[in-house]
């Protein structure tokens, strides 16, 4: 088969790999790291900005997942609409531990992810 073929819960057949869409509607895809820090954790990072490397059509989502503590609860933020003009995205966040997350949920939406660029100083010890 020129396309790999996949069952949905109800028995009905699809082609995948053949569109950018789930049956005419937004396929939802995300990636995300790991947490990183600095210094083994000793100190916290301050982040100034995020250098998006994507080869894509459409726009994604990229949210900067941050914790003061390693048992703390995390703090979300979201940068929407990064798309292949997007040169750099400003960002003032601060965390002991942080996490990156792209995503993708609109139609048409086609993306490849290449290298992590963050800047991030030491932010003294807390």
């Amino acid at each position: 088969l020129k396309y790999p073929v996949g069952f949905d819960g109800n028995g009905q057949g699809y082609n995948h790999e053949k569109t950018h869409n789930a049956d005419g509607v937004a396929m939802v895809a995300h990636v995300e790291s790991g947490e990183l820090d600095i210094a083994e954790g000793d100190s916290l990072m301050f982040m100034t900005r995020i250098i998006p490397d994507f080869t894509m059509q459409g726009s994604l989502d990229l949210t900067l997942k941050t914790r003061k503590y390693p048992n703390a609860t995390q703090t979300a933020t979201v940068f929407t609409g990064i798309t292949s003009s997007t040169e750099k995205v400003d960002i003032r966040v601060r965390g002991r531990q942080a996490s990156i997350r792209i995503e993708s949920n609109t139609t048409d939406c086609n993306w490849r992810y290449g290298a992590l660029r963050l800047d991030i100083k030491p932010d003294g010890r807390q």
